[in-house]
């Protein structure tokens, strides 16, 4: 004969584990969706006014090289080009081979790319202008949604910077 009083409990125990266990995966996915959905809505200001780029918003998440040199959570410095022409295709080459990267508008001398996070799907733009007769790309990183970036923008233009064989120009 079953005893009732011995299986109940461990029935209701593994309940309780399979009931936690689909929780948690109903949790993930719910997180998951709604991260999924933060690549946010596309600004419609960026581009050149002015012979600049758009000066960064007042949080931590962007780095733009018209910032003054004081303002040391945006300032960033151009990449320094020799042959502007030639160092412009070389970013446009590097840029369309980066695998989270995807252009999305270009001309002569300006360039807007959309950085995709692998992870959760996070979104940043970024904007080059090429200034042939300073020798300079100026550029623009900002992340679309959120706070602070943990350093990614900056992190992002060093690295372009690095591959690109620039170094830091000093600030005007």
């Amino acid at each position: 004969m079953i005893n009732l009083r011995k299986i109940a409990p461990m029935a209701l125990g593994n309940a309780r584990k399979i009931g936690n266990k689909v929780g948690a995966v109903a949790s993930g996915l719910g997180l998951a969706a709604i991260l999924g959905g933060c690549s946010g809505t596309p600004p419609t200001d960026l581009g050149v006014d002015g012979d600049r780029l758009k000066p960064c918003p007042d949080k931590p998440n962007c780095v733009n090289s018209f910032a003054a040199a004081d303002d040391t959570d945006h300032h960033i410095a151009p990449l320094a080009v020799k042959q502007p022409q030639e160092d412009w295709q070389a970013l446009q080459a590097l840029v369309d081979k980066t695998d989270n990267a995807t252009i999305v508008s270009q001309n002569d001398g300006y360039m807007r790319v959309e950085y995709k996070s692998s992870l959760f799907g996070f979104v940043d733009d970024v904007e080059f202008l090429l200034v042939p007769d300073a020798q300079q790309i100026h550029v623009r990183s900002a992340s679309r949604m959120g706070y602070s970036d943990l350093g990614v923008n900056r992190e992002r233009i060093d690295e372009i910077r690095a591959a690109l064989g620039n170094y830091s120009v000093s600030p005007d």
